[in-house]
């Protein structure tokens, strides 16, 4: 499991004015951080990672159903 300081070693940030393709933008949420915040999430909670992940997956699929059936709804153009 990483701290957030792991993460920010691991992904390297530059202020936006001169943010280049292969580093995190300063401040922003980038998808490469969601491993950390995860881990935090699971060491403020008392609970494995893995539950974490298991909650996170349940609502991104709540928020997201067209996800849940792999897409289905734009293979048949509705």
């Amino acid at each position: 499991m990483q701290s957030g300081g792991e993460e920010k070693k691991m992904f390297g940030t530059v202020k936006k004015e001169k943010w280049p393709r292969d580093k995190c933008g300063k401040g922003r949420n980038e998808p490469c951080h969601i491993r950390g915040v995860a881990a935090v999430l699971a060491g403020v909670h008392g609970v494995p990672f893995a539950r974490v992940e298991e909650i996170c997956h349940a609502n991104t699929l709540t928020c997201f159903p067209g996800l849940a059936r792999g897409g289905e709804e734009e293979e048949q153009g509705t």
